[in-house]
């Protein structure tokens, strides 16, 4: 429920967005690029079997675009759920995530009443697909845009370290770190 409504913020912020600007035709791609995402990923590192995936994902906001690759947060009692999504063809990344007005962020888990969790597509559309069973997670150098009482947008750096399921029940050990910037806003 709270994801729905973290994606229906997202969206109802970029059309807020387009009404703000009655020159801007429906057709026309009206978008601002920021600097692009970045993720760097190693599964089951020092291993046989380990892999290393890193790249960059587009940070485009406007009327064509919103909603496709980005970070919301809603204000929740004692912090903010941050909901992110971003994609391209090496790589999907989904993910909500526990910040505590303290700072701390809630570790990866299944549970996902209480714990952040996270789930990894790799090579689209795969069957190479990685949920979060355990672990930690860190956000950073946070920073917040379209600010409302009830949330907006947000950037920041994301590390983690853990165990992700995959569809075959195996395990396989994840560490990484994502770096999501806000979008350039007109």
């Amino acid at each position: 429920m709270i994801l729905f409504t973290c994606i229906g913020l997202m969206i109802g912020c970029g059309s807020d967005d387009d009404k703000s600007n009655p020159n801007d035709d429906p057709g026309n791609s009206s978008s601002q690029q920021g600097e692009p995402h970045s993720y760097d990923i190693i599964i089951n590192e020092e291993n046989v079997d380990e892999r290393h995936i890193s790249g960059e994902i587009e940070n485009v906001f406007g009327s064509n675009n919103t909603g496709s690759d980005f970070s919301a947060y809603s204000t929740i009692e004692n912090g903010k759920l941050m909901v992110l999504h971003l994609s391209n063809s090496d790589v999907v990344i989904n993910g909500m995530f526990y910040y505590a007005n303290d700072g701390h962020t809630t570790d990866l888990g299944l549970d996902t009443d209480n714990q952040s969790n996270m789930i990894i597509t790799f090579s689209p559309p795969s069957s190479d697909i990685h949920q979060s069973v355990s672990g930690s997670v860190e956000l950073s150098n946070i920073h917040y845009g379209l600010v409302e009482t009830e949330g907006g947008i947000v950037g920041y750096t994301l590390t983690f370290d853990g165990n992700f399921q995959e569809v075959n029940d195996n395990t396989s050990q994840i560490s990484g770190t994502f770096v999501i910037n806000l979008p350039s806003l007109p």
